[in-house]
């Protein structure tokens, strides 16, 4: 849907949601960088984002807002290097075995089932990939 939506509307648009009440759709990775790293003041989460995201993931980079946004900075700066293009591009092997890996054995499994159907337990897949 959301994919619909970027392809007619643009990388980054605007979304009624419940109650009157809007949402920005940000599909474009600079607009996210900016978001994620500049403007810490302006863009906050909304309260129920916030529960959602440190119930999901701590409160790490991701959850923080404002002030709380500017003490994860001392997470951000080590964790940078780690997420550079160079870093990924070295790690880009390990995604690609990783991925052929788990394919195989889904083609495996569909094989099993002598149809075109298979019931696949994803979760248990990717606690093994991960």
């Amino acid at each position: 849907m959301f994919g619909a939506w970027a392809e007619e509307y643009g990388a980054a648009h605007e979304v009624l949601t419940s109650f009157g009440g809007k949402k920005i759709i940000l599909r474009d990775p600079r607009a996210l960088a900016h978001f994620y790293a500049r403007e810490s003041w302006t863009y906050v989460h909304t309260e129920s984002t916030r529960v959602f995201l440190e119930r999901g993931f701590g409160e790490g980079t991701v959850w923080a807002n404002g002030e709380d946004r500017m003490r994860q900075n001392g997470q951000r700066k080590p964790l940078s290097p780690a997420f550079s293009h160079t870093a990924v591009r070295r790690l880009a092997h390990v995604f690609y075995n990783c991925a052929h890996k788990t394919k195989a054995g889904w083609d495996a499994l569909i094989d099993l089932t002598g149809s075109a159907i298979a019931v696949i337990e994803i979760q248990d897949w990717m606690n093994h990939i991960s």
